[in-house]
């Protein structure tokens, strides 16, 4: 997690995680993303979904705030460079897509 302005780093480079929100009534996953921090990656959705357009995960998260929930962070895989994590972010929304998990931020026709 970030403390004052730092984060993990490898060769001064940061370390990414690979992190899911997951719905805290139902715990299914329902967005898959990449952060050096994810826990303050979740502020910046939270802040945005509260004022930015109508997406399916804006509309998800402003249902949560109504019901004075926050989604759960859970992290997939960490401390990865950016160009693996992004690759694995991708691993993660391929599976989730074949579990059937309500993702909200892919173009499922797309993934596949």
């Amino acid at each position: 997690m970030r403390t004052s302005g730092t984060c993990r780093q490898a060769y001064g480079e940061p370390l990414w995680d690979v992190y899911a929100l997951a719905d805290p009534r139902t715990l299914d996953i329902c967005y898959i993303g990449i952060s050096v921090d994810p826990e303050w990656r979740l502020a910046g959705h939270l802040y945005k979904s509260k004022r930015g357009q109508r997406t399916p995960k804006n509309d998800w998260m402003r249902e949560l705030l109504s019901e004075n929930l926050i989604p759960k962070v859970i992290v997939l895989e960490q401390g990865l460079w950016r160009e693996r994590a992004l690759k694995a972010e991708r691993r993660w929304i391929v599976k989730g897509l074949e579990e059937g998990w309500p993702l909200l931020n892919v173009n499922k026709r797309r993934m596949r």
